[in-house]
């Protein structure tokens, strides 16, 4: 930042602030930064169940979200969700399987097998309001481009019991839903949380998720800013 301060023209002032800035954005990116925040779950919601049973697989559940990458992609190194924790007996580490899908329909594809997803180990933190926090590390390169993601914990009903994901009051946005065992009697398509178990889900709520991470710069940004820093260190050459 000095440097940029001690430039003698303004012009080159100007450029090399903004150089500077855009630089310091970069460098910045590289510590964790929120990529996608739907984490503002409503207590007072309906939830549903997503949760994988590896005893009662017919009714093993899961739900996605649809979000959307930037421009250069992201690198995600985490991913949470929110469940209700009125059991209280969900362990605080295990495994959870985590499911991406390209979104290229307004609903997943029959395709879009979710017993395919990765498996990773998760922490949870007990949030002391009726709730549990989810949180999977990952290092997960993904695209530009627009994606369904979810991630349903593997827990045994009969040990642990059953929970259920925390709805997000995000107007417009809708969460889908599988049951490909078909244990609850509503099909083993994908379909809208509220269409197969009637509630207000519906373009009101989204599955409580965050995803963390670091946003990559597109290729034409990340060359101007070099190109940028080259000539800045040109001129004072």
């Amino acid at each position: 930042r000095q440097e940029c301060r001690q430039e003698e023209n303004t012009a080159m002032k100007i450029h090399a602030g903004l150089v500077c800035a855009s630089a310091m954005a970069i460098s910045g990116a590289a510590s964790a930064d929120i990529l996608w925040d739907q984490s503002n779950y409503d207590t007072a919601a309906s939830a549903y169940v997503n949760q994988a049973f590896g005893n009662f697989a017919d009714f093993s559940t899961y739900m996605v979200n649809d979000i959307t990458v930037d421009p250069g992609g992201w690198n995600v190194t985490s991913v949470t969700t929110y469940h209700t924790y009125t059991n209280g007996i969900w362990p605080l580490s295990g495994q959870a399987q985590v499911n991406v899908f390209a979104r290229d329909a307004a609903v997943p594809g029959a395709g879009d097998d979710p017993s395919g997803g990765m498996v990773v180990d998760f922490t949870a933190v007990d949030l002391g309001d009726g709730t549990i926090a989810i949180t999977a590390a990952l290092d997960m390169d993904l695209a530009a481009g627009d994606y369904w993601i979810g991630m349903t914990p593997i827990l045994d009903f009969g040990i642990f019991g059953q929970e259920f994901h925390r709805g997000a009051p995000i107007v417009g946005l809708d969460t889908h839903f599988r049951n490909p065992g078909g244990g609850f009697g509503v099909g083993t398509d994908w379909g809208t949380a509220g269409a197969l178990f009637a509630g207000d889900w519906d373009g009101v709520y989204d599955a409580a998720m965050l995803v963390e991470g670091r946003v990559v710069p597109a290729p034409g940004v990340a060359a101007l800013l070099v190109g940028g820093l080259l000539a800045v260190r040109r001129r004072r050459a």
